[in-house]
């Protein structure tokens, strides 16, 4: 009887990879993130209402999800890309890198579920992004409209349902929409109508 040994790859591997940039990397395994057509549009959607919030005075970049991060201190070799990110420009002095990985935590990381997304998946994530000590977590759930809000000091979420404010915290300071306007209009007029 064979037992198979399965390679362990590196975030170097992952880049010579020709399309390494469509997975993530954990514990040396491909993780290809399962983002439905209406998830991906809503990271679209995502990311332009904070694109415009930070349009108005340039201190952020909002990024897709395309971006992959390798800045968690537990497992150096660990890759993520959340749906959205921001970047602020008072915490890198230059814009981000054309190439690689961005090695430092984003400000804020936006997943949204997808109803193929496995619990155990999602809450591994979770602790990755809380234990690279990113400041502000929106965990994003379609179904019902609300969003699970986890903020750096808070032990536990703040849940948000459709007519709840939503804010930036310490990261925006001047973010503040109803959690409607993070959903395209007409999910919001669908959901009412249920």
């Amino acid at each position: 009887m064979s037992t198979a040994i399965q390679q362990r790859l590196t975030p170097e591997d992952l880049l010579d990879m020709q399309d390494g940039d469509q997975y993530e990397l954990v514990d040396g395994q491909l993780v290809e993130p399962a983002m439905s057509t209406e998830s991906g549009w809503l990271a679209s959607w995502i990311a332009f209402v904070l694109t415009g919030h930070v349009a108005e005075n340039g201190h952020a970049w909002v990024c897709s999800e395309t971006v992959q991060y390798r800045c968690f201190p537990d497992d150096p070799n660990r890759v993520r890309k959340p749906d959205v990110s921001v970047l602020l420009k008072s915490t890198r002095p230059q814009r981000p890198d054309r190439e690689g990985f961005c090695l430092e935590r984003p400000d804020i990381a936006v997943e949204i579920i997808s109803p193929s997304d496995a619990l155990l998946a999602i809450k591994e994530k979770l602790a990755d992004y809380r234990a690279a000590k990113i400041p502000l977590i929106w965990l994003v759930h379609p179904d019902d409209l609300t969003i699970w809000v986890y903020r750096d000091a808070a032990k536990e979420p703040q849940y948000l349902e459709i007519d709840d404010q939503v804010d930036g915290g310490s990261v925006l300071p001047n973010f503040q929409k109803k959690v409607a306007e993070l959903f395209p209009p007409e999910l919001v007029q669908e959901f009412r109508l249920k």
